[in-house]
């Protein structure tokens, strides 16, 4: 009688546990693999959306360099964050680090940055090729001084 009833008690097998073990484990490893993406493609975006607005006050402290007659005669000048943040950038984020060089060889002036976060590097990309693709990993020291090109514009 004792044995009868351990046969009709219901209940999972063991087998039945691990198979549901591991469905869990494969849909955990795939939801993290998501969010691990998800998050690196949103960090990519917010150095591009740092990048342009850095730019942005590049296009606003050459227009006053001009204004001011202090670009000295060049073609190019370079532009590095200490500079920028002088000269009106604000509400960046401060791990950025490096320069922007403006070619005004043509009729319109040209932006090209040399900027890194530690996390995301662009070095030498003009801002018409920006994209989230020409970003190279972080870490790299980038050039303050726009990889050697322009002339620095003064305080």
């Amino acid at each position: 009688m004792k044995r009868d009833k351990l046969l009709n008690q219901k209940g999972f097998t063991l087998i039945e546990l691990l198979a549901v073990i591991t469905i869990l484990a494969i849909v955990m490893l795939l939801a993290a693999q998501s969010v691990t993406t998800a998050l690196t493609n949103a960090q990519r975006r917010s150095f591009i959306i740092d990048v342009e607005r850095i730019v942005e006050a590049a296009k606003l402290a050459y227009t006053d360099a001009l204004l001011n007659n202090q670009t000295k005669n060049s073609n190019q000048f370079c532009m590095s964050m200490d500079y920028l943040k002088t000269h009106g950038l604000e509400k960046h984020d401060d791990k950025v680090k490096g320069s922007v060089l403006v070619d005004v060889s043509n009729v319109t002036a040209r932006y090209t940055v040399y900027l890194d976060n530690e996390q995301f590097s662009l070095n030498g990309v003009s801002l018409d090729g920006l994209d989230v693709g020409k970003l190279s990993p972080g870490g790299t020291v980038p050039s303050t001084n726009c990889g050697g090109n322009g002339s620095t514009l003064p305080n």
